[in-house]
């Protein structure tokens, strides 16, 4: 199947479905597999015949993540789709589900101000430079941040 705007070097792939590559007469299996954390995204478990050298180390199994690869989704969601997904998820967990919220620096405020919205909460993890840069927004100026420790440092 040929998409708009995609050359001869493209395919359309499936999720959960395996399709096979043949170069330079070995096969490689690649299994495109759906990923819940970004809407439309897709990873890749690839494997071939024998070892794979990436950086000097054999590899037998190599694992992408892509993210909006899946051809269900046809272009980026829409912000309010995106965060109307991520709270019917977390309003769907378990009451004393955990809940782990990697965010990027910029870009997420608006989610944040949904989940506060939407489960009246008002305290959040941060480090000291998204701290920093949070203190530059109105709406989350006013919540109240936990410094966390990072481990790795």
């Amino acid at each position: 199947m040929k998409s708009k705007g995609f050359n001869n070097n493209f395919i359309v792939v499936s999720p959960n479905m395996p399709f096979s590559v043949l170069y330079e007469e070995e096969h490689t299996t690649i299994t495109p597999i759906s990923c819940p954390h970004i809407t439309g995204s897709l990873m890749f478990l690839i494997q071939g015949c024998g070892p794979t050298y990436l950086c000097l180390r054999k590899l037998n199994v190599l694992y992408l993540d892509c993210t909006f690869f899946n051809p269900y989704f046809k272009a980026f969601p829409l912000l309010s789709e995106s965060i109307s997904n991520i709270i019917s998820w977390v309003t769907n967990l378990p009451s004393n589900a955990p809940i782990n919220l990697n965010l990027a620096m910029l870009g997420y405020e608006n989610l944040l101000s949904a989940l506060i919205d939407t489960f009246e909460i008002d305290v959040f993890h941060v480090s000291r430079k998204v701290l920093d840069l949070y203190e530059c927004f109105p709406r989350l100026r006013k919540l109240d941040f936990i410094l966390a420790v990072n481990a790795m440092k």
